[in-house]
């Protein structure tokens, strides 16, 4: 598909767009029709879904943006990003990932990083935060709530528990990481396995979260190059 064809295929789902480059276009949405435009771009488009995330609607208080980004790569090339105003008041949208798959980390993060539901969603919850109960904290909404609704560490990590994935006789079950003698990041994976074959992999990542993308709003553009500059170090 190429970026000329886009219009079409959304047909009347689609409510705007622009180019923010010469080989990637942005087209608006309704909320209730995004995960319909997405599988529309996916079926008849030949894209591939690269990004999800979330962001507040700063020219709108209280609300929400929610963006998905496709690389046409099976096509022409080029980029199209697909994004819809949301109601803070009800932050809850269709879900893409049981369309298509690669939504599904895009999705359990926009969750636990903002609040916002993607209904339909196969496994919400422990993805960040592996503690269920720690999900009275949106660390990337401006609006935080109070202090004194949001119970301590501590108390939040004393019901703590592992629950095993895979039981049976023989089944051997090893943490690796989060430290590694290199340069990748950090993650933990749980793994269970009966001698040679690894029957569940469950990793963790997340542990180097600093909210850079909160550091960031509000900078120069010359300010958030030298930021992104120094996330990973």
């Amino acid at each position: 598909m190429g970026l000329d064809r886009f219009s079409e295929i959304l047909g009347a789902m689609l409510l705007g767009k622009s180019a923010v480059a010469p080989d990637h276009r942005v087209a608006e949405v309704k909320i209730g029709d995004l995960a319909d435009a997405c599988v529309q771009l996916k079926d008849y488009g030949n894209a591939f879904l690269l990004d999800a995330f979330a962001l507040e609607d700063y020219a709108q208080p209280g609300g929400y943006r929610i963006y998905y980004t496709f690389d046409l790569s099976a096509g022409s090339g080029g980029f199209i990003t697909l994004w819809a105003r949301m109601d803070a008041q009800q932050p809850v949208y269709p879900a893409v990932s049981p369309h298509i798959h690669a939504a599904d980390w895009f999705e359990r993060e926009i969750y636990e990083m903002f609040g916002i539901t993607p209904a339909g969603h196969p496994l919400l919850g422990g993805f960040i935060f592996r503690e269920g109960d720690e999900q009275d904290l949106f660390p990337l909404r401006t609006r935080r709530q109070n202090e004194n609704t949001v119970r301590p560490l501590e108390n939040r990590l004393a019901g703590k528990k592992t629950t095993g994935i895979v039981e049976g006789d023989g089944v051997f079950e090893m943490p690796l990481g989060p430290v590694y003698s290199g340069v990748a990041e950090a993650v933990h994976f749980t793994l269970s396995s009966i001698g040679e074959e690894t029957l569940w992999v469950s990793p963790r990542l997340f542990y180097k979260h600093r909210g850079f993308e909160k550091a960031a709003e509000n900078l120069s553009p010359e300010q958030v190059v030298l930021l992104a500059e120094r996330i990973s170090g």
